[in-house]
């Protein structure tokens, strides 16, 4: 389904509502200065059965601004649950939403959600009370590769982001753009290879309040990049490396 204009679709207060999706998109949103708000609705890309997975449960191209609330996406194993990719300055919010089974061990550019507005554009994303989950290659990437001038300002908030390949991706190449990234009391474990992955000196990255254990590595920073603590994290118990936050302690006011 693609939609071109302002609308609201909630399914909240009725049976829930689905959609299945094999080989294709799920929504389009790809209009003009559009707002819209998807609530209550089952997405289902059919990615664990013999059916040709879907493409992307919710692909953003154009528009203001996207809420997605009380939803759950899953199966869509050839590309992300959610895509952000704005060509316009854009906001996510993502509430009370399940993510999962979706993207692919064989291609890098899959997983739970991505954010990647176009060249000098900025994306701000919001995600709170959600469960991020079994999702391969990544559960959440935030990513400026290729683009010059973009900036994501990213929140993640009492979010689940457990048993993916990685937790989360935050990456922001030389001579590409910025990312402003903080993750407070939230939950990241089990992922198969890193919980948390900085990449790039052009990204400003907070946790607080965090837990990072049984993933294979916790903490990975590439390329000078740090990422600052409130100093009431746990990180401990992963498998090859707990990893570090950047020094000092960031100051509670």
């Amino acid at each position: 389904m693609t939609i071109t204009k302002s609308i609201s679709i909630i399914c909240e207060n009725n049976p829930e509502a689905g959609i299945t999706s094999p080989g294709v998109n799920g929504f389009i949103i790809n209009g003009t200065n559009v707002s819209v708000v998807l609530a209550g609705i089952d997405l289902e890309g059919l990615g664990n059965t013999s059916t040709t997975a879907g493409v992307n449960g919710i692909t953003f191209l154009n528009g203001a601004s996207l809420i997605v609330r009380n939803m759950k996406i899953r199966g869509f194993r050839n590309s992300y649950g959610i895509n952000f990719a704005p060509s316009g300055n854009a906001q996510l919010f993502v509430q009370d939403t399940l993510i999962s089974d979706s993207g692919s061990a064989t291609n890098v550019a899959t997983g739970g959600i991505n954010v990647a507005p176009a060249a000098g554009m900025t994306a701000r994303v919001t995600i709170n009370n959600s469960q991020i989950v079994n999702n391969l290659n990544v559960g959440v990437r935030v990513d400026t590769t290729g683009v010059v001038g973009s900036k994501i300002v990213a929140s993640i908030v009492n979010t689940q982001l457990v048993n993916n390949a990685n937790g989360i991706l935050v990456k922001t190449p030389v001579n590409t753009g910025s990312a402003d990234f903080t993750l407070v009391d939230s939950n990241i474990a089990q992922n198969a290879n890193f919980g948390l992955i900085i990449n790039g000196a052009a990204t400003i990255a907070r946790v607080g309040n965090t837990t990072i254990t049984n993933n294979g590595t916790g903490i990975t920073l590439l390329n000078s990049a740090i990422v600052k603590s409130y100093g009431d994290n746990r990180l401990d118990g992963n498998t090859t490396a707990d990893g570090a936050f950047s020094l000092p302690n960031l100051v509670k006011k």
